[in-house]
């Protein structure tokens, strides 16, 4: 039966009228700045803190748009994650779960604006913090594009500054795990086992390991994964450091340690990471939370020892160093123990 003048009349009103529903992904992949609006802990399914977003700043046509992120809390690498996600948010880092748990940490993060990089995958948004942004939305009119973006940086010193959209992909490339990789695996029992992953199914948003503990495969949520090298990483020295070790051998001397340059970390894969950069400063960079920032935040204080830094970056180089941080210490204090200690290490 044929659909009558008065019921298509009828359904294009209601098309007028329907707001999009469904879905993960308010807004499209880009950067943008947002205001968190609400924050609250929940742990019907499973913990976590679930934020409400709004954008102030990017394309015209997503300013003022709303949407809900959530923050998995479920693993030890999940906490890590919401750890640093803090930290960029100068919140600090409570001591006791129970400050997450009971909403404290929630009200804290409510108010704050900071530009943030959105990534989609599998149907899911990510929304990584590039950066904390003074003001509020009034500061941030709707026609602000991504070009628009201020660049406080002077120029004599714009490389040493590490490119958020480059730390945004390094944190993003920790949850792209593909066949081959080798992961960090916690089992049931809340031990930590090094596994590599033999099948991977993104839809289902699961994994196949093999656990050389027991010489069984496991089928395991992707989430509660974290990489330890991935299967492509590969290492290519330059010749100018081929031709240090031949020197060294012919004269028996010993080879100085040098940090690469800020450019060439910004390019390096994990494996690179941990053999041009941790490892010759005597550091496992299996415990480094966030291996590239740190990287990038050595390699400056290495060039400069007085280089401005956020107070988050230093602490998070501290800790790599096992450098002890005293209670009313200031990040210029911080800074300072930690330049000393790469100097005693590079020397």
């Amino acid at each position: 039966m044929a659909v009558s003048r008065e019921e298509k009349s009828a359904l294009n009103g209601m098309w007028d009228e329907a707001k999009a529903t469904g879905g993960n992904c308010p807004f499209p992949e880009g950067v943008f700045q947002f205001k968190i609006m609400k924050s609250k802990y929940n742990d019907e399914k499973k913990p976590c803190v679930v934020s409400t977003l709004k954008c102030i700043g990017g394309d015209d046509e997503v300013v003022g748009e709303t949407g809900d992120i959530r923050d998995n809390l479920e693993s030890k690498d999940n906490m890590g994650w919401f750890k640093s996600k803090l930290a960029r948010l100068n919140v600090e880092p409570p001591d006791s779960f129970k400050d997450i748990s009971d909403g404290t940490v929630c009200k804290q993060m409510v108010g704050i604006c900071f530009e943030g990089q959105v990534k989609i995958k599998n149907g899911f948004m990510n929304v990584y913090v590039n950066r904390l942004l003074d003001g509020d939305e009034d500061a941030f009119p709707a026609d602000a594009g991504e070009a628009e973006e201020p660049d406080t940086t002077p120029p004599a010193k714009e490389e040493e500054e590490p490119e958020a959209e480059a730390e945004a992909e390094a944190e993003a490339g920790a949850d792209e795990i593909e066949v081959g990789d080798l992961v960090t695996w916690t089992r049931k029992s809340g031990a930590e086992e090094k596994v590599e992953v033999t099948k991977v199914d993104n839809d289902a948003g699961k994994a196949v390991i093999d656990s050389k503990a027991d010489s069984k495969k496991y089928k395991v949520a992707l989430d509660t994964l974290a990489i330890i090298y991935a299967a492509d990483d590969a290492v290519e020295e330059p010749e100018a450091e081929e031709e240090a070790e031949s020197e060294e051998e012919e004269t028996g001397g010993e080879e100085e340690v040098k940090l690469p340059n800020i450019t060439a970390i910004k390019g390096m894969k994990s494996k690179q990471l941990a053999d041009l950069v941790f490892t010759p400063l005597g550091v496992d960079i299996e415990e480094v939370e966030n291996p590239r920032p740190v990287a990038l935040t050595l390699a400056r204080l290495a060039k400069d020892g007085s280089a401005k830094l956020k107070p988050s970056e230093v602490k998070e180089a501290a800790a790599a160093l096992g450098v002890k941080v005293k209670k009313g210490m200031t990040p210029t204090k911080v800074r300072d123990a930690v330049v000393a200690k790469l100097e005693k290490k590079l020397s």
